[in-house]
């Protein structure tokens, strides 16, 4: 009798200190590191991501006003990206469609995007996170930036989005531990009062999250010959991103591809996958049609690699890319020199 009562004393005991110690509070690790972050947004913690993953990026896809049709380096990328390269997410900067323009059918070009862009990516399991564009959602065009929100209303991915209530023209959500924000930068200048408050405070509730990226049409630096001025002109909202920690910006408009740097934030100017490529200021040849992929790596941003087309089966060489991109005091190095190294490099473009 008394062992039996020794052993159930026992085991009352343990499962007391089993229970203690299931319910004790313990710190939750921000992502990629051992300090606790603060919840975001929607009541949770940031995801620890998983060791590695890559997300697609693509740009500027139209052709001419009012055109229901894509070209070849569009229907080729949809396909390298749904049988060879399979990302799991795919971000586009804009200009989806060709409109900016009074008089033409946006509901028919929009069946043409989704027929050769969205429907065969989503069907691959591909989720979408779309930024508009100048041609798509023109402030000035109040019936074509009307269609651009009723289109990706009903084409919206399953995102875990943090905020959507601006959705589809400026939202925040997170991908396998990373904060990612699209922005409604459609207009030459500055954003609006109003979007940079909703920047500023999206960016503190993502304070727990290691890596965030940005991105949206219109870029903070100019990259491309004939478009020198066509810029956000916001140097509040670069500071804001340093402020906050953002790795990176991505672009499109200029449809040329820079992968670029400041001291505070790195600067992904997209290329084109439509009609309307141009030359890199300080270059004479205009930039390749292209796709991106950014692979991303224990939280950090680890590679940026453009795929040209018409195969898409090789990263285009950083060799073949100016060391600086310079207009006035606006400067940007090149993603995989330092700083120091900028003046000690020609800013022409080596011959391709």
């Amino acid at each position: 009798m008394l062992r039996r009562g020794s052993l159930a004393l026992a085991s009352a005991a343990l499962v007391v200190c089993l229970a203690w110690f299931a319910s004790r509070p313990r710190p939750v690790a921000a992502v990629g590191g051992t300090r606790p972050g603060p919840p975001a947004t929607n009541g949770k913690r940031p995801a620890r991501p998983r060791a590695a993953f890559d997300v697609a990026v693509i740009s500027d896809l139209n052709d001419g006003y009012g055109s229901t049709r894509y070209g070849p380096a569009v229907h080729s990328a949809v396909r390298a990206l749904t049988e060879r390269f399979h990302p799991r997410l795919l971000l586009i900067t804009g200009d989806m469609v060709a409109g900016q323009k009074r008089g033409v059918d946006a509901p028919a070009m929009w069946r043409g995007f989704h027929r050769a862009v969205t429907d065969p990516l989503r069907g691959a399991g591909i989720l979408l996170a779309p930024a508009p564009g100048n041609h798509d959602a023109s402030p000035g065009f109040v019936e074509e930036r009307a269609e651009y929100v009723r289109q990706w209303s009903d084409k919206r991915s399953a995102l875990a989005f943090i905020d959507a209530s601006h959705y589809p023209l400026r939202y925040s959500f997170t991908f396998e531990g990373a904060f990612f924000l699209a922005l409604d930068a459609t207009s030459v200048g500055p954003l609006s009062t109003a979007q940079r408050a909703w920047v500023d405070q999206q960016l503190q509730s993502a304070a727990g999250y290691d890596l965030k990226i940005a991105f949206g049409h219109l870029p903070l630096y100019p990259i491309a010959h004939g478009r020198e001025f066509e810029t956000l002109r916001d140097p509040a909202l670069e500071r804001l991103f340093a402020r906050h920690g953002v790795e990176a910006y991505l672009s499109g408009h200029h449809h040329a591809y820079y992968p670029g740097k400041t001291s505070t934030l790195r600067h992904l100017a997209m290329p084109c996958l439509g009609g309307g490529a141009r030359p890199l200021i300080g270059t004479r040849s205009r930039s390749s049609q292209a796709l991106v992929l950014l692979h991303v790596e224990s939280s950090e941003l680890a590679q940026v690699e453009a795929y040209a087309a018409p195969d898409y089966g090789v990263p285009i060489a950083r060799s073949t890319l100016p060391a600086q991109i310079k207009l006035g005091r606006h400067v940007l190095t090149r993603d995989d020199l330092t700083l120091e190294e900028e003046s000690d490099t020609p800013l022409s473009a080596r011959s391709r």
